[in-house]
């Protein structure tokens, strides 16, 4: 009888290593109902795109996007934008928003609320993470569809989660064109410039001796307005989810150096502002991602800007939130 028991208690131990009980977590809890699922979070989704060959996503990615290229390239864009005049006065308006990934009736609906908008604005600035992890069938099938219905242009300063294969942003510059990391256009009298802050295809030090060389460029009279993706470190508030410290401050450093009119970051998923230096910055990350819960009931939804330029460069924004409706 004891060595039966014995028998029956190693077997359980045995079971229980073996993850046998493990199979009975999903279900009930008393009132919570169990999920067991892989560890991470929604910022490190395991890509399974990474699974096929590097030839294999090319193709797919020459096949798929290929009819797109024409339309979505940023020169195309600006080229488009140039053909659109401001007003006779000199103001016109645009919109901002960003990491609209993860949630396709929201983006959808965000697309068509602007392209209804009276006026319409000239153009739309994305501040990145449009997609979840950059890949070709993600574009194809969330990013592409709700803008083959609009004329607005869309920039896009590029998102960690637009990374793509070995994070070399490839569909993501196969798509925009190879020069959409890092560019910037004129329009009224405003030099817009986007700035990537998340990829390693050029380094962080090379590509803010661009923005300098940029932001020194601007022609003379002209307002100056940057975007980008990751906020910077040295507002403390933004610390907890930002880009390098080093960079940051050398970042700010441009900032104040050239007087920039205002910048827009996103990758904190909430809508805040602050002004560092005289230099007021916006995040607008509100597009659709998983809210970040710190910013109060007017911040932590999703949205969209309104900016609208007035005569004189100056700017007004209004923020257009989003609810869900449980009705």
């Amino acid at each position: 009888m004891f060595k039966m028991r014995y028998v029956a208690i190693v077997l359980s131990l045995f079971l229980i290593s073996c993850g046998h009980y493990g199979r009975g977590i999903p279900g009930k809890a008393g009132s919570w109902r169990v999920h067991v699922g892989p560890a991470g979070n929604e910022f490190h989704a395991p890509p399974p795109e990474k699974k096929k060959s590097l030839e294999q996503i090319t193709v797919e990615m020459k096949e798929q996007l290929g009819p797109y290229r024409a339309k979505f390239n940023i020169a195309t864009q600006i080229e488009k934008l140039c053909k659109t005049p401001a007003r006779a006065d000199g103001g016109y308006r645009f919109v901002v928003l960003g990491d609209s990934r993860s949630n396709r009736d929201l983006w959808f609906s965000m697309v068509r609320h602007i392209d209804q908008l009276d006026p319409k604005p000239a153009f739309v600035i994305n501040t990145g993470d449009i997609v979840r992890h950059g890949y070709t069938k993600e574009y194809l099938e969330y990013y592409i569809p709700p803008l083959l219905e609009t004329d607005i242009p869309y920039f896009v300063a590029i998102g960690n989660h637009d990374h793509g294969t070995d994070g070399g942003a490839v569909e993501y510059q196969y798509l925009f064109g190879e020069n959409a990391l890092n560019y910037f256009f004129d329009y009224g009298k405003t030099r817009y410039v986007f700035f990537d802050n998340v990829t390693h295809v050029n380094s962080h030090k090379e590509t803010l001796e661009w923005l300098d060389s940029v932001l020194k460029k601007t022609p003379e009279g002209f307002h100056r307005i940057v975007a980008a993706h990751q906020p910077v470190a040295t507002i403390k508030k933004w610390a907890y989810h930002s880009w390098d410290r080093g960079y940051s401050q050398l970042f700010v450093e441009l900032m104040e150096k050239y007087l920039v009119d205002h910048v827009f970051f996103g990758h904190i998923h909430a809508y805040s502002t602050m002004t560092l230096d005289g230099i007021p910055y916006t995040i607008s990350g509100g597009g659709g991602a998983g809210l970040h819960h710190r910013f109060g009931p007017l911040g932590n939804v999703h949205h969209y800007i309104i900016c609208d330029v007035m005569a004189d460069g100056s700017m007004k924004q209004k923020v257009v939130r989003f609810y869900r409706d449980d009705s």
